[in-house]
């Protein structure tokens, strides 16, 4: 079956006052810029319909739509009476609530696409440009792709609680105080873009969103504990400094992107006593050039074939350059998944 997305033109029923015209608007334009699949409005609905007090009345009217000879008008007619029962059930709320809670995806925006995710790992949303003007006050240029399954519409407060989580990134990215860069001026970061790197600015810009999240008392991803276990384990540092910092990025209702990524490139140079930071570092991983507290120039402690590996992606290193626990790991993880293909 050929499909096109659903433009969402229909008013799907919100709680809103009349004396609430602003918040009517702002519904009403982000409900002008979402667009569905098919596919996935279709297994949403019928999901979402069984054992429902509904049921029969959707299924008669839907049996009734076979009876249509033209195959192109059929599937059309299919499309439609399906979206018609997804927005009187009122599924597209979450989307529509979670969209209207952050101002700079609603005056930036200007198309959101929802589809199927092929797993329940592959969900999240994604920015997309249009061109390089990501500030631009005059016209809007970007859109956002949303990958969900179906079963997360059955439970509509965890939908919203996750879409919460995933915009706030999204928001971040088109949020000119977040301050944003696709290249990095950080010189200590030039060249650090890799899979570590990466990992740690990711844990460190996860927990800004939960910290954020859970100050306004709103459900998380994860819990303050959890963050700070990964914080403790992605950063080793010093258990007080370890405490202070984490603290610092968790509470700070304005993250700032230049600053995560400081962290991440050398949160040694964030401590405040640089005596014992010193002392606590055992020095830098020859392969990430991180600061480490877990170093090891022991071979004897890594395999042969992970040896070669690391030989192979990096020439110039010796046997007696020293290495990062971390790097470590992500080595046989690689290798790991290269037998495995």
């Amino acid at each position: 079956m050929h499909e096109t997305a659903i433009e969402h033109s229909e008013e799907a029923a919100v709680d809103i006052s009349d004396s609430q015209d602003d918040r009517r608007k702002m519904y009403a334009e982000v409900k002008s810029i979402l667009e569905y699949s098919p596919t996935l409005i279709e297994e949403v609905v019928m999901r979402f319909i069984s054992e429902r007090e509904e049921e029969m009345k959707f299924r008669d009217k839907r049996n009734a739509l076979y009876e249509m000879k033209d195959s192109e008008q059929r599937d059309s007619a299919f499309q439609n009476f399906h979206f018609s029962w997804f927005l009187k059930l009122e599924l597209d709320a979450p989307l529509v609530e979670s969209i209207c809670s952050y101002p700079h995806i609603i005056s930036k925006v200007d198309r959101v696409a929802i589809i199927q995710a092929p797993s329940k790992k592959n969900k999240g949303a994604e920015l997309f440009r249009k061109n390089y003007k990501l500030y631009s006050k005059d016209e809007k240029n970007t859109s956002i792709l949303i990958t969900l399954t179906p079963e997360q519409f059955c439970k509509p407060d965890r939908l919203l609680d996750y879409l919460k989580h995933e915009l706030q990134h999204i928001e971040d990215l088109l949020n000119p105080c977040f301050g944003y860069k696709l290249n990095s001026s950080n010189p200590n970061v030039s060249s650090l873009i890799d899979s570590l790197f990466l990992q740690r600015y990711s844990i460190l810009w996860d927990l800004t969103v939960d910290g954020r999240l859970s100050n306004k008392n709103l459900p998380t991803s994860l819990s303050k504990d959890t963050h700070f276990e990964k914080f403790q384990q992605t950063f080793q540092l010093p258990p007080g400094e370890s405490s202070r910092l984490f603290d610092y990025f968790f509470d700070n209702p304005n993250p700032k992107h230049e600053k995560l990524e400081d962290f991440a490139a050398d949160p040694f140079d964030w401590l405040q006593d640089r005596k014992n930071a010193k002392d606590a570092s055992k020095g830098n991983c020859s392969l990430c050039t991180f600061s480490s507290t877990d170093l090891t120039s022991d071979t004897e402690l890594i395999s042969e074939e992970i040896i070669e590996l690391i030989q192979k992606e990096n020439p110039d290193w010796k046997l007696s350059d020293p290495i990062c626990g971390q790097c470590i790991d992500i080595y046989e993880s690689r290798y790991t998944v290269a037998r495995s293909l």
